[in-house]
This record gives C-alpha cells, structure tokens and sequence, in this order.
C-alpha cells in the first residue's frame, strides 16, 4: 500500500486539472501553488484566471484541503487588484461552510477572510451577507457569526460599522436556546455600547431584567476612555463625537399622509387637483408594504371624496384595464367604500357602469380582484335593493351570489332612497286610475298565448296590427314594464314591436350573434348566450320557427361547449325556444334532440337536470310522436347515467302523452334488449319498467321478432321478461275481443276451413303464441276508458282474459292439414317435451288444448302426457318455423 501511495504523483497536470480532480491530495496541491502564486504574482490575469474556482475551492469536502484553499483565498483577497467583486459568492460560502467546521484553523482563517473584505470595502455590504447566519439551525455556526460581527465592531468602529442592523438581532439572539450563542451575544452587546453608549439603551428594552441588569454592570466595567479602530495610521476619523440616538432610529415616511389631510382639510376644493393626484396614487396601490398600501388607500378615498360619484367613473375604468391585480383590486375596494359612505343615491349612468365592472370582476384570474367583485356588488345590493339589481346578478353561479349575499349581509350603507313627494298622481278623475290598473294587469307584456292554440288562423295574423284596441293594452303594459325595468337598461336592447299580436321574428338579430357564439374566448361566448336569453325574453316567449341559416348549427355546438355552465345555458336557451315556438318547433328537433338526449351523458348531475328538463319542454311543445325515433340511437350509447336518465323520463313522459302510440318506436326495441342486460342496476330496473310500455306501443309481434334475433343465451335472459311484461295493448285487447265474437258465431268447422289464406296465417301465430297486429278497424271508438284498477286487480284480471281468450281463440288439431307448407307447425314428435307444469317455457299453441264451442260441441282426444324439461328458447322451436 505504501508503495502504491508513493507512486501517485501529478505534478504532471496543470493547476486548473488538479482544482478539478478527484483526489483531495491532488486538490490540496492545487490550493498550495495558488496560495505561492497570488503571492509573488505581478500579473492580473493570474487572479482573473483562477476567479471563478473560488467558490468551489471554500466548499471543498476535504478538511484539510479545505484549510489549505482558505489560505489561497486570504493570498487572493490581500492582493488580487478587484477581490471586492468576488465577496457576494466567496462569503457566503464562507459563512455555510466553515464558520460550522471543526478544525479551529479553518474557522479562523474563514473570519479573516470576512475582515478583510471588510478592510478593502465597506463594512456595511459584508455585513449584509453575514446576517443570515444568525439565523441558521446549526449553534457553531450562529456562534461564529456573531463572533465575527463582535470583531467588525471592535476593529472598525461604529462609524463604518452601522449599528443599526446588529442592535435588530440582539433580542433574537438574547433568546437562543444554545448558551454559546447567548455569550457571544453578550460580548457583541457591550463591545457596540463601547462604541455608542446610551443610545443603544432603548433597543435593549425588550430583553428580560436578569439580562438586563447582568449587561448594566458590564457597561459600568468599561473604561471611561473612548475606544479607537484598529486602522491604518493614514486614516483619522474623529471618534471623540457621541453617537447621535436619531442615527439609531427608522426612518418613517409621512408623506404618504400629506394627500389625505390635505384632501380632508380642503374637503370640495380639492377636487380640483383630483386629475392630477389620483392617476399617481393609483399607480403607487401596486405597493408591497401593508403599511404603505394603507396610507395610500385613505388618501386616494379622501381625494375620491372631494368629488361626485360621476367623476370616478373614468378613472376606476383605466383601473379595470390594469395589467396589475392588486391595482384592480384596490380600486374597486375603494369604489365599494365610497358606496357606503355617500349620504345620496348615485345616478343611474354610475350604476350601470360600476355594476358592469363589479360583474366583469367577478370571472378575474386574481382571487382579490374577484372578492372586490363579489364585494361590489353586495353593496350596491344593500344600496339598491335586490330587485334592480337582477340586472347585474342575473345568471351568476351560486357560488358566487352566496359571496355577493354574504357581503349584502354585513355592509352597511349610509345613503337612503330619494323621497317622492309627488309619487301619487293628483286624483282629477276618479274611476280613471282603477281603469288604468286593470288595463296594466290585463294586458301584460307577453303576447297573447291563445295564438299558438287557436289554430293555423290566428297564426297567419300579420306581426302588426293596426286595430286601434288592441294596441291599448299593450301601451299601458309597456307603461308598466318600464318602470319595473328602471334599474336595468339594458334588458330593453332587443325592442320588438309591442303591438304585434302574432310570434315575432328573431332570426336577424340571431344571424348577429353567431360569430360571438362561436368565439374561442368563453367569455365572449357566455356574452352571446346572454344575449340570445335576452332577445327570447324581450319577444315575450313568443317567436316564429325561423332561427335563420347558421345559428342553429352553432347552438347546437354549445350543446357540447367544454364549459359545463355555458352547456347548461346553451340547453335552457333551446328548452327556451321550444317553449317560444311551441307545435312549430318540429321542424328543428331533428338538429337539437339528439343532442339534447347526449347531454344526458355527462357527469355532472346539474347537466343532466337541464338535459331532461329540456326534453320535457320539447315533448310538451312538440309531443313525443315527434321524438321517438330520435331515441334509439341515443339509448344505443352504453352511458349508464344516459339511459338511466332518459329510460326513467320516457316511463314517466309515455303514459302522460296520450299521441305517443303515433310514433315510431321500433327503433327502441333492440337498445331495450341492451339495457335488459346493461351491467348497472338501475339501468336495467328502468329498462324493465320501460319494457310493458314498449310492448303496448309497438305491439307484442315486433317486440318478439327482435327478441328471435338474439343469440341463445341473450334470449334466456329476455325473453322471460317480455313474457311478463306481456298485455293485452289498447287496440289489439279489442282487437282479439272481435276476433273472439266472430270465432264463437262460427257453426261448423267446414266454414273454418273455407275461409281465406290470410286467416289461416293468423291463426298459426295464434298457435305460435304472437297476437296479431293491432286492427285499427276493430277498435270500438265509442268505448269509454275504463277506470285504472288497482294493481293487484287488474293483474288477475288481465291473467284471467288472457287464459279464456286462449282456450276459446285456438283452432283445432287437425286445423293444420289445411295450411299452406311453409305456415305449417313443425311436427310434435319433432320438439322437445315440454314440462306440463311449465306455463312461462311453454309456447302456446304447441299443444292446442280441447276446444269449447258455444255452438257445436266436439269431442277432442286428450294431449298426450308431456314430462317437465328445462326451458330453452334457443332449442324449443326451431328458426324455420317463424
């Protein structure tokens, strides 16, 4: 080993090599020929060359390189021409480093180094980068620091040395937990009384008695003469003069106050000046300092009270636009401090343009800016009331009217409504009011409803009317709106004509809009579908079908807008217009059903909520006929919350429309076969409340139909359910009614069999167990509905018809001789036995039981005995009998 550390030389690399190697010894080699070279060198560019290595050489993790580069560094900074430059990386390196080492050698020559920074410059800047040490988790370190700030003191005196940032730590460091720390702090303490004697006392105060009365006897152990720096003999400074307590003392910046008693001492006469200070003390809100920002804020509400409300609108507008939030933020605070401390009302032009910014400041990216928002507005909600404030807080979220309510709730206001004196007319007429009142209360702002329900007549009338009385009670609505409206402007926006008695026309101003609508800016887009809820609302609910060319395609868009209260708005908005256009909405359903119906896709059940309410209104409008055959593709989607949602609607909507057995509803039948079998609970509970529905709308043959298209397995899962959800249906109840009367007037068998091909089909799917198509001709128009039973009744009932229409409805056994080949049965030596106790396995017809006539008895052998077998459609009969 020795002769393998012998071997070991570099004296064959270069300086820079060995400062980077791996080797400490290396390293320490390095450091020995730098500390020779800054000492003898008369070249700068020796220094500047090795300047960027001194960082690391302070940090080295060997402790005895580290000393060595620590003797390089003092041979650096006694002679480089520029050391100052280097102090702000080598101290505090120093100071983390090697005030905390354990060699006394390194934490030595690592304080040397500091003092003589401090020797070459000012003591002040070293000092700055020696403090954070005093704050440090490690006690050696503290320790050192505050050594080191003890000897800055004693050998440059407090007139380089500013007291002022030592006399700041001495309470914190009075207070360390490590006594070394505090022994240090005692010797720093009466070494600066040396230098500044009683003026220091006062920051003192804070330490405790013990401590106190241990340092007052300590100061009186001092020797009376003044103290003198360890200089340089060229220097003299007079240190016979006794330090000045203002020298020790913070400055304190009263300027700040001079606008606002200035403002408050002129009151109305500053308001001139107002131009020239505001726009400077707005600029000066993106302050730091709490203090400070405070100052500023009573000054600029001072100035702000010299003039009317009127004349800050143009500023706190450029306040808005601020690129600053803090700026934002403390204007409209201030604005809101104004509100409730005027004694009277602003105008309605500052309402309108206050309430617009508060609004705005509501959806801003800084959390301040929107609490002065929501602030804002609460009081001038206190201030106006709730009712004009509609204008403003109309459409808000309820997060942000629950912050709005809770500033309403606790600002209080100074101001009071104006007194109308002259509020009550003078009462010349006598019966002309009460004339007046009825005529407003009749005649509301909306247009006459009866338009839309009083047939294709009424519907052609021309938008204007030019019949003198209708247009009076619209006038004295008008009147009427008006003053409720006061507080809102701009709802009156989109005026339409008030005498029109017939839907108006919105698409011209519907075509202005579409670019807003699609806006990649949301902001832009929320403003459009405000818009779009204004026009409807100021049409009264009441509009013609014609949305123009390209609206309707980017409404439909923001049906699927990524953001989720935009989506809910863009569903209302078309809910909204099914409402205004009512039966002529049919036109549009095919663009917003679908849509509509994916809503109810989404996660969030608020969204979901609006989509079903919205399908609500378009069935109310339109009727379900219309929409049926929109929803088999939208029950197609395999969202578990879409179909339980619209399954759920559809069982509710079904029975409460009485025209929903005109539509279309075959494309339900294979997506209800799906959700039978859907993974979710609820979806399956829903489809099979939905099932008996399906079946008495589409008839029970189609349901079947589709059922036999299903594999095996899927059908066992099925099928029972369709059995039980099996029903006599509306028509082919009366339908099979007339069937069976003209069955029992038959006399003979040969007039059976005389009778046409097509009866003989029915009859075969009457052995097959389908019922026939409902024959709209058999149903008895005149029938009055029954009452509904109750359910457990009307289900014995039902069981009841169903078996005496069975056993008096199917033909004989030897019917079949007489069908066609392909409607024959399959022979029953060729089927599977079927269990005799089986009634849900056992397909009727397979076995015709003996049948009663009313008119001609027979005999009839007995079936043959069938033993029980396990139920399988898929196997039961086969796919050539159907």
């Amino acid at each position: 080993m020795d002769g393998q550390t012998a071997e070991e030389d570099f004296s064959s690399l270069s300086t820079i090599d060995k400062l980077q190697h791996k080797s400490w010894k290396a390293r320490l080699s390095a450091y020995e020929e730098l500390t020779q070279l800054f000492r003898k060198t008369m070249e700068d560019s020796d220094f500047y060359t090795y300047e960027s290595y001194l960082k690391k050489m302070v940090t080295d993790a060997n402790a005895i390189a580290q000393e060595a580069a620590l003797t390089a560094i003092l041979e650096y900074v006694s002679n480089a021409p520029n050391a100052s430059s280097t102090r702000e990386q080598v101290i505090p390196s120093l100071v983390e480093k090697c005030f905390g080492a354990a060699r006394a050698g390194t934490k030595q020559k690592a304080t040397d180094i500091v003092l003589l920074y401090a020797e070459i410059d000012q003591p002040d800047g070293v000092i700055e980068y020696i403090v954070p040490g005093t704050t440090v988790k490690q006690p050696k370190v503290v320790t050192q620091t505050v050594f080191t700030l003890k000897e800055l003191v004693r050998q440059f005196g407090a007139k380089k040395v500013s007291p002022k940032p030592i006399l700041k730590l001495l309470p914190k460091l009075f207070g360390h937990t490590d006594k070394n720390v505090r022994a240090e702090a005692f010797s720093l303490t009466v070494e600066t009384y040396r230098w500044v004697g009683q003026a220091m006392m006062t920051s003192l105060a804070d330490l405790k008695p013990v401590q106190l009365k241990e340092l007052e006897e300590a100061f009186q152990k001092l020797p009376a003469e003044k103290p003198t720096p360890e200089l340089d003999q060229d220097e003299d400074v007079d240190m016979d003069q006794d330090m000045d307590p203002y020298d020790l003392a913070d400055p304190v910046d009263i300027t700040a106050k001079l606008p606002e008693n200035i403002a408050q001492g002129l009151r109305t006469d500053f308001g001139k000046y107002k131009p020239v200070v505001a726009p400077v003390i707005v600029e000066k809100l993106k302050e730091r300092k709490p203090a400070i920002l405070e100052h500023l804020a009573n000054a600029l509400n001072s100035v702000f009270a010299t003039v009317p409300m009127s004349e800050l609108v143009e500023d706190i507008t450029a306040a808005s636009k601020h690129k600053n939030a803090q700026v934002r933020s403390e204007c409209f605070k201030l604005v809101s401090r104004r509100l409730r401390e005027i004694k009277e009302m602003p105008g309605k032009p500052e309402i309108k343009a206050f309430g617009d910014m508060f609004k705005k400041l509501l959806d801003d990216a800084d959390a301040n800016a929107r609490e002065a928002g929501a602030e804002g507005l609460g009081t001038m909600m206190k201030l106006l009331g709730e009712k004009p404030m509609l204008a403003f807080t109309d459409g808000l979220d309820d997060i942000k009217m629950g912050k709005i309510k809770e500033f309403y709730e606790k600002v209080t206001v100074k101001a009071k409504a104006p007194k109308k004196p002259a509020a009550p007319p003078p009462k010349k007429p006598a019966a002309a009011p009460p004339a007046k009142k009825t005529a407003s209360k009749t005649a509301s702002p909306k247009r006459k409803p009866p338009t839309r329900l009083a047939g294709a007549a009424s519907a052609k009338k021309p938008a204007l009317s030019s019949k003198p009385k209708p247009a009076a009670a619209p006038v004295a609505s008008k009147k009427g709106a008006k003053q409720l409206a006061a507080s809102a402007p701009e709802e009156t926006e989109y005026n339409f004509s008030e005498d029109a008695e017939g839907p108006v026309d919105i698409s011209g101003h519907l075509n202005k809009i579409v670019a807003e609508l699609g806006d990649a800016n949301w902001k832009v887009r929320k403003e459009a579908l405000d818009k779009v809820q204004g026009i409807i609302k100021s049409a009264h609910n009441s509009i013609k079908p014609s949305l123009g060319t390209e609206f309707p395609g980017v409404l439909k868009q923001r049906l699927n807008d990524t953001n989720k209260n935009l989506q809910i708005q863009a569903v209302e908005i078309t809910g909204a217009l099914a409402v205004a256009m009512d039966k002529p909405f049919e036109k549009h359903l095919k663009t917003f059903a679908a849509p509509v119906a994916a809503v109810l896709s989404d996660n969030k059940a608020n969204v979901r909520a609006a989509g079903v309410a919205t399908l609500e209104q378009f069935r109310k409008a339109c009727g379900l006929e219309q929409m049926a055959g929109v929803f088999g593709a939208s029950l197609a989607n395999e969202s578990p919350a879409l179909r339980k949602d619209l399954l759920t609607w559809l069982n509710t909507a079904v029975p409460d429309d009485t025209n929903a057995a005109n539509g279309d509803w075959t494309s339900l039948i294979s997506p209800l076969f799906s959700c039978l079998q859907d993974r979710n609970a609820d979806v399956r509970k829903a489809a099979q409340t939905f099932l008996p529905l399906l079946v008495s709308l589409v008839g029970y043959d189609a349901v079947y139909r589709k059922a036999s298209e299903l594999k095996a397995s899927q059908r066992q899962t099925v099928m029972p359910l369709i059995e039980s959800a099996r029903g006599p249906a509306p028509a082919s109840s009366k339908g099979g009614s007339s069937q069976m009367e003209r069955r029992s007037e038959t006399p003979s068998d040969d007039h059976r069999i005389g009778s046409s091909s097509t009866s003989r089909t029915k009859t075969v799917k009457k052995k097959l167990g389908l019922p026939s198509p409902r024959p709209v001709s058999q149903t008895v128009a005149t029938a009055p509905e029954p009452e509904p039973l109750p359910p457990m009744i009307a289900n014995k009932q039902l069981r009841a018809k169903k078996e005496i229409a069975r056993r008096s409805m199917e033909p004989p056994r030897h019917e079949a001789e007489f069908m066609e080949p392909e409607e024959q049965l399959p022979s029953l030596n060729k089927l599977p036995r079927l269990g005799g106790r089986s009634q849900i396995g056992k397909p009727r017809g397979l076995v015709a039981p003996q049948r009663i006539s009313h008119h001609v008895p027979q005999s009839m052998s007995e079936p043959e005995p069938m033993e029980d077998v396990i139920d399988d459609y898929g196997q039961r009969i086969p796919e050539e009998a159907y």
